[in-house]
């Protein structure tokens, strides 16, 4: 779960560190006493909503007592002005967390909503959207969540989790049957292996092989 992961959780920490440092001196400035109120987040375009556990966990770390409610749920479409969550607390928490609140969930919901606009263009063929590794550094947990939200498919998280022979490996190896074979010496059988082909004699030759993927790479 996105509540439970470490590395969420750090993010968040170096988030309000870049933004907020100790000290919001604009709201402590003319906020001298705090009191409660209630926010509300209001979609702003038509989407697909994703990463409201995030900014929750956001407005947790100004307020451990504030309340938050989902009107809709990750998944979910929204339409403009239409309320997606209901949020009540310490002022000062509210206004000092509301940006990086809404950072987190506008990037994640974009991402979201990019990703279904694809995933609904393919809809009745046998065809799935995969993500890839490039991400912003430190947000890939995040936007790989926001893509399968979307209705799109994760591919391998790192580079730990699966095995792709790519152009430059390949080329080191001294062509793609080395390097397919090179890789079966040594990784677990269990491990998925994909082979980047820029061709079709590519192709054919990794096809000798019992691997799980080819990508067609820059092919026409």
């Amino acid at each position: 779960m996105i509540s439970e992961d470490i590395n969420i959780i750090k993010l968040i920490d170096l988030a309000i560190e870049e933004d907020v440092k100790n000290n919001d001196i604009t709201t402590n400035s003319i906020l001298v006493n705090d009191e409660t109120k209630e926010a509300v987040f209001i979609c702003k375009q038509d989407g697909i909503i994703a990463g409201l556990d995030v900014a929750k966990m956001v407005m947790q770390k100004f307020d451990p007592e504030i309340i938050w409610n989902n009107i809709i749920n990750d998944g979910d479409a929204c339409i403009k002005s239409e309320r997606i969550a209901y949020v009540k607390g310490s002022y000062k928490a509210l206004l000092s967390g509301e940006r990086i609140a809404l950072n987190f969930l506008q990037r994640m919901s974009g991402i979201a909503t990019k990703t279904n606009l694809f995933v609904k263009q393919l809809q009745g063929l046998n065809t799935k959207i995969l993500d890839t590794r490039k991400t912003v550094p430190g947000h890939r947990i995040l936007d790989k969540y926001a893509v399968k939200t979307g209705g799109g498919t994760n591919h391998r998280l790192g580079l730990f989790d699966m095995v792709m022979i790519k152009d430059n490996h390949i080329k080191l190896a001294g062509g793609i049957s080395n390097a397919i074979t090179a890789v079966k010496e040594k990784v677990p059988g269990s491990m998925k292996i994909e082979v980047e082909a820029t061709t079709l004699g590519e192709v054919r030759e990794a096809l000798n092989f019992n691997i799980d993927f080819i990508m067609l790479d820059n092919m026409d």
